[in-house]
């Protein structure tokens, strides 16, 4: 006689798994999410010589109501890579209870069929750049990409092949990275991973024809924004979401504008900040620049993990929160990064005004102006 007991474990074995959906970004458009290599034929891969360099993007284009006529339900990772990247996260966070296969179970909505006018007006948005942290992969910014989208702004999250973790190509081909290792008592490394992170990222905008961008990264991200806002003539502005700063840049200072936004640092405790602003007064006074922070944000909640902890229950996990996401909501987070990069792209793409980068406004109290 079969036992109750395997009955039910046998059920749960096969029981299909839920899948866990990305709420609507909060802008006025929906967005169309595409995926894309682009191979540098006239440079030699910095990781292997035996290959000319290629990169993989996302784009997100902002696609009106109206010209959107069809929206599908998409995976969140490619098979492969969200198998891997859950064991990853299984074995950065297993003490604090990480729930293995989270990854393959995320979905997100996009529009999937877009009119031939709504191609049209997509293109004529303007481009802006986000930058994923060390070692992590450009699909860990999903979420935040899609949000700043909808607010009328294309979109490009990058890898960078033999630094992010893991890079799928179309071809099926998958690239580890792990080559850029973050150890502040080594910076030959952290600084060769910014050159070629600037070299990617000036191919990038010429393959592309994007005259002027705004570059925001998320930690090492947010150095490679600095770096490339000192280094790459296309590369407008800059912002940095709580990453560190490395290489020329932290004592050169930035001839255009530059944000600092932060969660778990500032220039009052980290040193590379203190030495940029530093070197922003000294040799840039005339140069705009700000550094703001949001109230309980941490180095977490800037990355998509903390939209993910919204809706899939692991804000219930008091040390995930503690130990890895952060207190803030990503709802939060997504609804300031919005109307903020909103006014700061207007601000240097579009000829606007400061409009909340002026000062301290009572419609978001928990943003901070420390400069």
């Amino acid at each position: 006689m079969v036992s109750a007991l395997f009955l039910t474990a046998f059920a749960a074995a096969i029981a299909p798994v839920c899948a866990q959906v990305f709420p609507e970004a909060g802008g006025p458009y929906k967005v169309q999410w595409t995926n894309r290599e682009l191979v540098d034929e006239n440079r030699v891969d910095p990781f292997n010589s035996s290959r000319t360099r290629r990169i993989m993007i996302s784009h997100f284009a902002p696609i009106a109501e109206k010209n959107c006529k069809k929206t599908c339900r998409v995976p969140y990772f490619p098979e492969e890579v969200a198998a891997i990247e859950d064991e990853i996260l299984n074995a950065a966070f297993e003490e604090f209870g990480w729930p293995l296969g989270l990854i393959s179970q995320l979905e997100v909505d996009v529009c999937c069929d877009v009119s031939k006018t709504g191609k049209a007006a997509a293109s004529k948005f303007p481009t802006v750049l986000f930058g994923s942290g060390l070692n992590t992969t450009r699909l860990f910014y999903t979420g935040l990409a899609r949000e700043i989208a909808s607010t009328g702004y294309q979109v490009i999250t990058i890898d960078h092949p033999y630094e992010t973790d893991v890079v799928q190509f179309p071809d099926g081909e998958i690239v580890f990275g792990g080559h850029i290792v973050g150890d502040p008592s080594n910076l030959g490394p952290i600084e060769f991973g910014l050159e070629v992170r600037d070299d990617d990222v000036s191919f990038l905008l010429e393959a592309l024809d994007v005259c002027q961008t705004v570059y925001v990264g998320h930690s090492y991200g947010g150095a490679s924004a600095a770096s490339a806002t000192l280094n790459v003539p296309r590369v407008k502005a800059g912002l940095n979401l709580d990453g560190g700063l490395w290489g020329p840049v932290v004592d050169a200072g930035v001839s255009k504008p530059f944000i600092n936004f932060s969660g778990g640092q500032n220039s009052t405790n980290d040193e590379s900040w203190k030495r940029f602003y530093e070197a922003q007064e000294g040799k840039h006074p005339d140069v705009w620049s700000r550094e703001l922070h949001l109230d309980t944000s941490t180095h977490g909640s800037f990355w998509d993990l903390s939209l993910i902890a919204d809706f899939t229950g692991l804000r219930e996990n008091e040390e995930l929160v503690e130990n890895v996401i952060g207190p803030e909501t990503g709802e939060r987070v997504a609804e300031v990064l919005r109307a903020y990069l909103d006014d700061y792209f207007k601000f240097i793409l579009l000829g606007g005004g400061e409009g909340l980068l002026a000062g301290e406004s009572d419609a978001f109290p928990d943003v901070h102006f420390v400069r």
